[in-house]
C-alpha cells in the first residue's frame, strides 16, 4: 500500500510505502539496511513482526527460495550468466536475450550488484577471478 505524504513546493507528491514507514518508525535498522521485507511474503501483512530490514540480495533470495515477486532466474541460470558475462565473447544484450532479462540485469551479475550470493566468493575464486 502507498501512501502520498506531502507535496513539495514544486507540487510532487511525496508517497511512501506503508510497510516501509511502518519499520522505520518500529523496527531499529541497526545495520542501515536499504529494503524491508515482508517475513510471511504477503505484501498485505504490514505488521511490525512481519516486517524485517534486508539487503537487496537478501530479498532477492528471499524472493526466490519462497517463489515470490516476479523473479525469473534460478540460482544455477544466475551462475551461468556470470560465467558467459566473464568468460565468453557474448556481449551483455546476447547474454540477456538468451535468458529473458535485460542488458543491466546481466551487467549487475557480472558486477555482483544483484545475486550476490550466487555470484559469491566460491564461484569467483573458481574462475581465477579477484584473487
Amino acid at each position: 500500500m502507498k501512501i502520498k505524504l506531502k507535496r513539495d513546493s514544486d507540487g510532487h507528491a511525496t508517497t511512501l510505502y506503508l510497510h516501509r514507514l511502518i519499520a522505520s518508525v518500529f523496527l531499529p535498522n541497526l545495520e542501515n539496511k536499504p529494503e524491508v521485507n515482508h517475513r510471511d511474503g504477503n505484501k498485505k501483512n504490514n505488521s511490525v513482526w512481519n516486517l524485517e530490514w534486508v539487503t537487496k540480495e537478501e530479498n532477492q533470495r528471499h524472493a526466490q527460495i519462497h517463489g515470490l515477486g516476479n523473479v525469473k532466474l534460478k540460482p544455477i541460470e544466475v551462475e551461468n550468466i556470470f560465467y558467459l558475462a566473464w568468460a565468453s565473447d557474448l556481449t551483455q544484450e546476447e547474454i540477456g536475450n538468451l535468458y529473458g532479462v535485460r542488458r543491466s540485469i546481466v551487467s549487475d551479475i557480472k558486477n555482483r550488484k544483484a545475486w550476490e550470493f550466487v555470484t559469491d566468493f566460491k564461484v569467483q575464486h573458481e574462475m581465477g577471478l579477484f584473487e
